[in-house]
């Protein structure tokens, strides 16, 4: 939802349930999905507080996930923290590099009206 002076209404709360891909192609490699929420939390509709659990569903960390929490202002680029994670990436700590690849851009057969965001995620685990 659009807000007259920004982009996300303040105090909205929106929840998703995304898949993660290996690149920004309809036809890329599916890794996994990301299920979170994000809320306005700006008066002036420019920044986000945002949850992501991100679970790998396939290869070597096939059910595993790690989370990154964080205030996280709408430009087109941005950093959340990895707070941790499960199964593999238990006890995880690292960072998220998020970058907007395209807005509104996905077709009919993905959600309309999507946008592709890229997350080049740094972590370390035990």
């Amino acid at each position: 939802m659009a807000h007259a002076r920004g982009i996300v209404a303040f105090s909205s709360v929106y929840v998703f349930d995304d898949v993660i891909t290996k690149g920004p192609s309809i036809t890329s490699k599916v890794l996994g999905n990301a299920q979170g929420m994000y809320v306005g939390t700006a008066k002036d509709g420019y920044t986000i507080l945002m949850v992501i659990d991100v679970e790998i569903t396939t290869g070597p960390f096939n059910g595993s996930s790690f989370v990154l929490f964080s205030r996280n202002p709408l430009r087109s680029t941005r950093e959340l923290p990895v707070i941790g994670g499960r199964g593999a990436f238990r006890m995880a700590q690292g960072y998220g590099m998020l970058r907007m690849v395209c807005v509104h851009c996905l077709t009919s057969t993905n959600p309309p009206s999507g946008d592709v965001i890229e997350y080049n995620v740094t972590l370390w685990h035990h």
